[in-house]
């Protein structure tokens, strides 16, 4: 997008005033447009971010719920699609005939007219089961990983680089529901999730509807993650590989502690 571009443009700008430099980012994606954009000046390192919610007890089983509960785990702004979220529940019938629960939380952003308009249809979600709680603290957010079953991220940001609410939701073995957004792609890589394309005004809906149906059919198929993708995630998006990983780019030796 033109706003990293120009974000790119004087970084480099800065830079530039050193003999040596190394840029870490989380993603390949924007470690490409980097190299591209810096034509090799730099060495560009990916090392992706960490989930520190997760416990070392295994995963609870969400079938244990009679119902599918979908948690918004994200800020509610505009382009990461909340209102293209709140539009698909209205039009499910198993949400008004309250078989999905609903759980939103994280933090109001936008302008006026945009908080009006979600304010709005938060007082009409409120006859269904829906709760809005606002953003919460880390401890709190894995308690609602733990209890839900699906995790919703329709966003077509195009900043988007790599979401820590579908990174805890592969470490917590949820069901995902994604846009075909590159970023999130790349996040989710090989983890099964649901995934509809942008340019498809009902395909969120569809998703949701397909997986409320596997959900409560119990058939969860291809898109229920097994514990080797769990297992996967937890390792990938470990905070262990992380330090490691940050430790190796300062020279700093294996074990270290600060």
């Amino acid at each position: 997008s033109r706003v990293l571009r120009s974000l790119l443009v004087v970084t480099f700008r800065l830079l530039s005033l050193r003999s040596k430099c190394v840029v870490v980012v989380p993603s390949d994606q924007v470690a490409d447009l980097i190299r591209k954009s810096s034509k090799g000046k730099f060495s560009v390192i990916t090392i992706e971010n960490p989930c520190l919610v997760v416990s070392e007890e295994s995963v609870a089983n969400p079938k244990a719920r009679k119902t599918p509960l979908f948690l918004w785990n994200s800020n509610l702004i505009e382009a990461k699609g909340y209102l293209e979220f709140t539009e698909a529940l209205l039009e499910l019938s198993d949400f008004r005939g309250n078989s999905i629960d609903v759980v939103v939380a994280g933090k109001l952003m936008g302008s006026t007219e945009y908080q009006r308009s979600v304010k709005k249809v938060h007082r009409e979600l409120l006859q269904y089961s829906f709760q809005y709680i606002g953003p919460v603290d880390r401890m709190t957010m894995g308690q609602l990983l733990d209890n839900c079953t699906h995790v919703i991220l329709p966003s077509r940001y195009r900043t988007e680089c790599q979401p820590l609410s579908v990174i805890e939701a592969m470490c917590f073995g949820r069901q995902i529901i994604i846009s075909d957004l590159p970023a999130l792609k790349e996040t989710v890589g090989k983890y099964p999730s649901y995934c509809y394309e942008l340019q498809d005004r009902s395909g969120l809906r569809n998703v949701m509807a397909e997986a409320t149906e596997n959900f409560l059919l119990d058939e969860l198929d291809e898109f229920a993650p097994k514990l080797s993708d769990i297992e996967a995630a937890r390792d990938r998006f470990s905070s262990e590989k992380f330090l490691r990983s940050i430790q190796a780019v300062f020279g700093i030796p294996a074990g270290y502690v600060v």
